[in-house]
């Protein structure tokens, strides 16, 4: 079965790790804010609290500048993506607002135009100016696939500048990666996934 990985977007800081069996969290929601999401959590902030997955599993938070380009790396496998955003379903108070509440579903494909083999969806959470579409990869890559959010955030998960990723579909988290981890734009890999 052929793997593809999938490396962070962006250069920064985890502000979270992954668990590989989910857990209950702790039910003190005045110090973990995580009422919402006592069972089955797959990822924590590094304190114990937990980090919702409001798509799939495996969510990490990396942080880096307001503003920073978020793009996407692959291995070269993926030849072509396709990028759904989506808008006011990523945080569970509602209040938050754009673009703290837009997710960005990101399809790989093994051949161009999106077709081929699909391999696996990817989720970036708090994305602003999300792009919208079918693009082919260059290597594996795509330079912009939005922006991470300039303003602060005023919800659950992890207050600074950052973007938030989750894997679905066969695929795996890379262990090694943990909290307050410095990750490198196309070269730390995040997920894998097998197809």
């Amino acid at each position: 079965m052929p793997s593809i990985y999938v490396y962070a977007p962006i250069s920064g800081t985890t502000h979270s790790r992954f668990r590989a069996i989910p857990f209950t969290c702790p039910p003190d929601p005045v110090v973990c804010e995580n009422s919402d999401y006592i069972n089955n959590a797959t990822g924590d902030y590094c304190n114990n609290c937990c980090h919702p997955s409001p798509y799939c599993s495996a969510p990490i938070d990396i942080g880096a500048s307001g503003g920073a380009v978020l793009d996407f790396w692959g291995s070269a496998a993926v030849r072509s993506i396709v990028c759904s955003p989506t808008y006011g379903n990523v945080c569970a108070d509602p209040s938050v607002g754009s673009p703290w509440d837009d997710g960005l579903a990101i399809e790989m494909w093994t051949g161009q135009n999106a077709t081929g083999t699909k391999i696996g969806t990817l989720w970036y959470a708090h994305v602003a100016s999300p792009y919208s579409g079918t693009v082919n990869t260059i290597n594996g890559g795509v330079t912009y696939v939005g922006y991470v959010p300039s303003s602060l955030c005023g919800c659950r998960c992890y207050q600074g500048h950052h973007v938030h990723m989750e894997k679905c579909g066969n695929s795996v988290f890379n262990s090694a990666v943990g909290c307050t981890q410095s990750v490198v734009e196309d070269s730390t890999w995040i997920y894998r996934y097998d197809y």
